[in-house]
């Protein structure tokens, strides 16, 4: 269920008095912050775009395009929307990217570990190493003419956490556009889209997260227009056993939770759903392979903060980033 309340954000005299909703979706905390009123709009009606696609693509929602894809593995082809059929024909994309560890077939690895529900474990190894040939986006047929998607092997699933968000928030904003809004933020659980600018043309400023504090808590700060911004990190859903944390970026080929250098990556990229998708990417990849990844990608930056509270910044990002952390250093790369 969608519960939503109505805030207004405060602002300065010489501002524009912006107007914001927030609500639950797609398992997480959204909001949509306006610059402009039209009586021909209303906010239900935007967070009801987001329930469709958490409607159509959750995995968990029992008869959702997803669920029966997951469920007629193996067995038969699932019709699904244009809208699912391209999530999941883009999430195919990303996975084939080279060294991509981005697979969206990672369900059953995801629900074997349970990380952020009440069944979260470190599961077997034997049962991991089970699992791990059901895991591959080669194993997905798509008929394009008639809309449907077929998971060849029985026990197979597919999971959108890691693109469904970027793609509702560019869906959000194309719908916002159509109304005739000009500038606004959607935030999307932490998957930031800007569009327009604010107030004379002044940029928007997003905060980045420290990964080491409690949320709020900002190393410093970016300045965008026009723009989606996703944070991927170990601080985000976690838990810990025997003194080892373990976090909900899977790694496909291991079955555990990713490995290396990084506590988190922001990625700003100019559509949500590249974005999303980029952050896992880019983070799975490790620093020097994501950096690389992300000079040699039009219209893709990036931030990577080590495990040694470095600051490390792709090249069209080094005039728009301010420090205000002394606890964190700019890496030189």
């Amino acid at each position: 269920m969608l519960i939503i309340s109505f805030t207004i954000i405060s602002c300065n005299r010489n501002s524009i008095k912006p107007y914001s909703e927030t609500g639950f979706a797609l398992g997480t905390v959204c909001s949509i912050t306006l610059y402009e009123k039209n009586t021909n709009f209303s906010f239900e009606e935007a967070f009801e775009i987001i329930q469709n696609i958490e409607n159509k693509m959750s995995p968990v929602i029992k008869n959702s395009q997803l669920d029966q894809i997951n469920s007629n593995a193996g067995v038969n082809p699932v019709r699904v929307s244009e809208d699912t059929y391209f999530v999941i024909e883009e999430g195919i994309k990303y996975a084939n990217l080279a060294d991509s560890k981005f697979d969206i077939t990672i369900g059953p690895l995801v629900n074997l570990w349970g990380i952020g529900t009440e069944n979260q474990n470190v599961p077997d190894a034997k049962r991991i190493e089970s699992v791990l040939p059901l895991i591959g986006s080669q194993y997905i047929s798509l008929n394009k003419n008639d809309k449907t998607v077929f998971l060849q092997n029985k026990n197979m699933s597919i999971d959108l956490g890691g693109i469904a968000k970027g793609y509702a928030a560019d869906i959000l904003k194309d719908f916002l556009l159509e109304k005739g809004f000009t500038k606004g933020i959607i935030n999307l659980g932490g998957n930031v889209l800007t569009f327009g600018e604010k107030n004379n043309k002044i940029p928007w400023k997003i905060g980045i997260q420290n990964p080491v504090d409690s949320r709020g808590q900002y190393i410093g700060t970016i300045e965008i227009s026009e723009s989606s911004v996703v944070t991927s990190g170990i601080y985000e859903r976690f838990f810990e056993k025997d003194n080892k944390r373990y976090h909900h970026i899977l790694d496909p080929d291991s079955g555990y939770p990713v490995e290396n250098e990084l506590l988190s990556i922001t990625i700003v990229a100019h559509t949500g759903i590249i974005a999303d998708a980029y952050s896992t990417v880019a983070f799975s990849a490790g620093l020097v392979k994501g950096m690389d990844l992300l000079e040699s990608t039009e219209k893709l930056e990036g931030i990577f903060i080590t495990k040694d509270k470095k600051i490390f910044i792709s090249s069209g990002l080094k005039d728009l980033f301010k420090l205000n952390s002394p606890d964190f250093t700019l890496g030189v790369f």
